[in-house]
């Protein structure tokens, strides 16, 4: 079975953007980039991680992703779809993957699926990025600060 990855080296992508989320469980922050590679193809890949988890930090186009995304119709859509993208790498990344997406619009909760998306209508995203396209890298959201512990009085 062949594949539709389409990955690029960091040297050959602008970085337009990063973000942060959380996972799709929510026990963790991805963070990510957006960028576009010479011929002004977008793509996006996780930077890091603060659950711990194993990913490939490669960077994937959007065409490849919404290319493995329609071979799958209107179905409910799960981050094991996106998993061709990233065969023989971790099974983390296609989740993280997913919530960055969902982050950015690109996917909503399925209305009838429980834990399962649709995909949204990417034009807002696209304008936004396009907009970014020749301007610094900019950074929209910061990591909540983990609370203090206070010592009790004994």
């Amino acid at each position: 079975m062949s594949t539709t990855k389409q990955s690029q080296t960091t040297d050959n992508i602008t970085v337009l953007k990063k973000e942060m989320t959380k996972s799709v469980t929510g026990k963790s922050y991805i963070h990510y980039e957006i960028g576009n590679d010479p011929e002004g193809v977008m793509h996006i890949r996780v930077i890091t991680n603060t659950g711990g988890g194993y990913f490939s930090k490669e960077w994937v186009s959007f065409t490849a992703i919404y290319k493995e995304l329609d071979r799958h119709g209107k179905k409910p859509l799960t981050s094991f779809l996106l998993s061709p993208l990233f065969e023989g790498k971790s099974v983390n990344t296609p989740a993280f993957l997913l919530a960055a997406m969902r982050n950015e619009g690109l996917f909503v909760t399925h209305p009838e699926k429980v834990r399962c998306y649709a995909k949204a209508d990417p034009a807002e995203f696209i304008k936004g990025i396009q907009a970014l396209a020749g301007k610094p890298v900019i950074k929209t959201k910061q990591e909540p600060k983990a609370k203090a512990k206070t010592a009790k009085a004994a």
